[in-house]
């Protein structure tokens, strides 16, 4: 009662499912207990430029759980990270001990369905998946060290984000970008989520203040203003990147005349090369069909409240 599964190993190139999934290859190995859900992942993956080693389909898991699949990406040196889509755990001390295992070394991401009654009788009639309560859920998961997410687009933002950026060292976050509006939103977004968006101190302010138009907003969130420019964004990354006082860089553009999403794009991707701090890109506007863009350097997530909520799980 499953999809199939795919291996985008250049040694094995295998597709034995029954829909048009092509995913791009990459380090992302996908477990979904729906084909339905997996295969939206998977397409989503592939647009947002997120490759993946492996998918997997289990269905109602009769001869292959997630917990065998878990043991097989431990070893696998293609997979860097792996995200679930569960509606069952099957055997959870052994599901909690093997998650830990691997994912000292490898993140797991789990979307768990079912949680609720209504949930509860979907999975039943559709899995056989017998009910867990939230709480015992929640305690599981992260007793074993797995990041629990509650929508399916954070299932991929999170993963994108632990696939491109380092590891931030905190929950101290700076927003950078040339439009007050959504920056706003994404500092509202953070500090609702529990991430600090602290006001930075004179000497960042000064060394800003001295590349920055006058009607720039340096405290934090930097605003170049509509007027910013490529060269404007790499600065202002540059002196915002050796703050001690920030752990991650959340990009927040708008494409205007001045600053193209393409340009900021190459320009966080640049940043970013030689940086080993997260940042991570919410590009707002633009086609992006038209960018050379790395997607494998730098994780892009479409909205500033998506943003937030994902980097909140990483941390």
């Amino acid at each position: 009662n499953c999809l199939g599964a795919v291996n985008t190993d250049p040694e094995v190139r295998m597709n034995a499912t029954f829909t048009g999934l092509d995913p791009l290859p990459g380090r992302l190995a996908v477990v979904s207990q729906s084909g339905a859900v997996g295969l939206v992942l998977a397409e989503q993956a592939s647009a947002a430029g997120v490759g993946l080693s492996s998918f997997v389909s289990v269905g109602n898991k009769l001869d292959v759980s997630s917990n065998d699949l878990l043991c097989f990406f431990e070893r696998d040196e293609r997979t860097s990270v792996i995200a679930l889509y569960l509606e069952s755990l099957g055997n959870p001390r052994k599901f909690a001990r093997i998650a830990r295992r691997v994912g000292e070394h490898k993140p797991i991401v789990a979307l768990k369905a079912g949680r609720t009654s209504a949930g509860a009788r979907g999975a039943h009639s559709h899995t056989a998946a017998a009910a867990t309560p939230e709480v015992t859920l929640s305690a599981l998961l992260r007793s074993a060290g797995v990041i629990k997410v509650d929508r399916l687009e954070e299932l991929l933002d999170v993963s994108a984000i632990l696939l491109a950026a380092p590891l931030p060292g905190g929950r101290r976050v700076a927003l950078v970008g040339n439009s007050g509006g959504p920056l706003i939103l994404a500092a509202d977004a953070c500090e609702a989520e529990g991430l600090i968006v602290p006001e930075f101190g004179g000497a960042t302010k000064d060394a800003l203040r001295e590349i920055l138009v006058a009607e720039a907003a340096v405290g934090n969130p930097v605003d170049l203003t509509a007027g910013g420019v490529a060269t404007s964004l790499e600065n202002a990354l540059e002196i915002v990147v050796h703050d001690d006082a920030i752990d991650a860089i959340i990009l927040v553009t708008t494409d205007l005349p001045e600053l193209s999403a393409n340009d900021a794009r190459t320009t966080v991707t640049r940043m970013a090369a030689r940086s080993d701090k997260s940042i991570i890109a919410c590009i707002l506007g633009g086609d992006p069909r038209l960018s050379s863009y790395d997607t494998g350097v730098v994780a892009e997530v479409p909205s500033p409240e998506r943003v937030a909520s994902a980097l909140a799980h990483v941390c």
